[in-house]
């Protein structure tokens, strides 16, 4: 860095597909909590004596965010309990 450039950036890894926030909100609809989901899902979590490890699909050291959508929603068709 100098003057002109206080600081410098370097992209070290990235979502391949969806952003957080949409992987999110993608999870909350499959529970059939409102937009944004984020709150209700937090709540959720925060309340369930049960955890769960739900991983990205990894490429290198970036993700694929879609990933988690699709193992909640076989875990949701399996009957999974979710509150």
């Amino acid at each position: 860095p100098d003057r002109e450039n206080v600081f410098s950036v370097s992209l070290l890894a990235q979502s391949l597909d969806l952003k957080g926030g949409q992987a999110v909100d993608r999870v909350g609809k499959l529970l059939g909590l409102r937009f944004p989901a984020g709150p209700e899902l937090e709540k959720l979590a925060s309340q369930s004596q049960k955890r769960y490890k739900i991983h990205p699909s990894m490429k290198g050291a970036d993700c694929s965010l879609s990933g988690i959508e699709n193992q909640c929603g076989r875990m949701k068709n399996d009957g999974v309990p979710f509150q």
